[in-house]
């Protein structure tokens, strides 16, 4: 039986999501799942499992079987199975996952690194799943999981808006992505936005890329960070040293850190309760 438990469960963890009709999708973390329990435990997760255990609960239902030994019966295999599976290197089975979903992963079958032309494959981290180069440290482009999920069935009836496309900001500026990056432009004058996007360039912001913008030490990407999909960046100058910033958190640092201290340092980033009031 499928109780509303499971499906809440399921949902919670992210592993399916509904469309506007309500029907259920897996989510490409779901199919990393998927494909793990698949390998490691098929025999849990075939069709076969469920008939045969809900014969097995009505005989014990009737009484013609005893409800301890089919619960042995049970446990006995699936420790066994839980057992070979503690057993098994991280890698290898991160490999045994990347060749289950290297199709959903890469339809068109290009797996390239836009980055540096490495190797794309599931990563993991003590903040989930994502898409990484096999280059890392060297290079450190990731990419989130979700960004390669199947289309929904509504999704498929909306045509992609095209990469290049120019994307109206008012007042005669528009933001558009061409063969250097992306740039703002009013007509007549052309400037450089390569940190920004179609959905988090403003049109303040273009106005003073466009004026020349404040001079500033330019920021250092040091990679995406895979909790919250956003870029982390580090500043060699500011008004307190130098710091990395993502997604409006910052931390100071000595020196420029590696992605991986980065991550650690952002997540792990305590709100600041320097102008909290305390309760009375």
């Amino acid at each position: 039986s499928t109780y509303a438990t499971i499906m809440s469960t399921i949902v919670d963890r992210g592993y399916v999501e509904q469309d506007k009709q309500r029907r259920f999708h897996p989510t490409s973390g779901g199919w990393v799942i998927a494909a793990y329990l698949a390998k490691y435990f098929n025999e849990l997760v075939d069709v076969n499992f469920t008939a045969k255990t809900e014969d097995t609960l009505d005989d014990v239902s009737n009484g013609k079987q005893e409800k301890v030994a089919a619960l042995r019966a049970f446990w006995t295999p699936t420790e066994s199975m839980i057992d070979g599976a503690r057993g098994i290197k991280t890698t290898e089975i991160i490999d045994e996952i990347n060749h289950v979903m290297h199709h959903h992963l890469f339809p068109d079958g290009n797996d390239k690194c836009p980055k540096c032309g490495g190797k794309l494959g599931i990563k993991l981290s003590k903040f989930g799943a994502f898409i990484g180069c096999e280059n890392y440290p060297t290079c450190n482009y990731t990419q989130r999981l979700s960004d390669v999920a199947a289309p929904s069935a509504d999704a498929a009836d909306t045509p992609a808006k095209p990469a290049n496309a120019s994307t109206d900001l008012g007042d005669g500026i528009s933001f558009r992505v061409g063969r250097f990056g992306p740039y703002v432009t009013d007509g007549k004058k052309n400037a450089a936005a390569k940190n920004y996007t179609a959905d988090t360039i403003t049109l303040d912001v273009a106005r003073e890329l466009l004026a020349g913008g404040p001079k500033k030490a330019e920021p250092i990407e040091l990679g995406k960070n895979p909790a919250t999909d956003q870029m982390i960046y580090y500043y060699p100058t500011g008004r307190y040293g130098a710091y990395i910033s993502s997604n409006k958190v910052n931390v100071s640092v000595k020196t420029q850190p590696d992605l991986e201290t980065a991550i650690d340092l952002i997540n792990n980033k305590k709100p600041s309760t320097r102008f909290r009031k305390k309760a009375k």
